[in-house]
C-alpha cells in the first residue's frame, strides 16, 4: 500500500511540488548524511621515492595507505537533505571513518536534527 502511493504521488509530481513548497516557506528539513569509501591509488603509488621524510610521515601528509584493497585514500563526505556535498576529509585507506565525523560535523553552521549514517557510525560514543 505504501508502496504504492509513493509511486502514484511520484507519477503525479506530487513530491516535486512539496519540495518545492518547503524550499519557497524556508522550512529546513534538518537531515544530514554522513558516508565515506576507499579509492585505490595507482599502483606507482605504493613505490613512490621517500626523498621527503619517512613512509608513515609522507602517508599521513598524503592521506594514502594499505588497506585489504590495496594502497589507496579514505574520502567521507557530510552531505545536506538535498544530497548536496557540504564537506569532506581525507584519511589514509586503512582509517576507519569514525574519527572522521565530528570534523565533518564541525564544518556545519548549526547542529542538525539528524545525522544518517551506515553502521561504521553506529557507536554509542558518537550517538550521544
Amino acid at each position: 500500500m505504501a508502496a504504492q502511493t509513493f509511486i502514484r504521488w511520484a507519477r503525479l509530481g506530487v513530491w516535486e511540488r512539496l519540495l518545492d513548497l518547503a524550499q519557497q516557506r524556508g522550512v529546513v528539513l534538518g537531515m544530514t548524511f554522513l558516508d565515506g569509501t576507499n579509492i585505490r591509488a595507482h599502483a606507482k603509488a605504493a613505490g613512490a621515492s621517500k626523498k621527503r621524510g619517512p613512509g608513515a610521515q609522507r602517508d599521513v601528509r598524503e592521506a594514502l595507505g594499505r588497506s585489504r584493497g590495496g594502497y589507496g585514500t579514505k574520502a567521507c563526505v557530510i552531505a545536506g537533505g538535498g544530497g548536496r556535498a557540504l564537506g569532506f576529509a581525507l584519511a589514509p585507506g586503512q582509517a576507519h571513518e569514525l574519527p572522521l565525523a565530528p570534523v565533518l560535523l564541525a564544518i556545519l553552521p548549526e547542529v542538525p536534527g539528524w545525522v544518517v549514517g551506515e553502521r561504521g557510525y553506529a557507536s554509542d560514543a558518537f550517538r550521544h
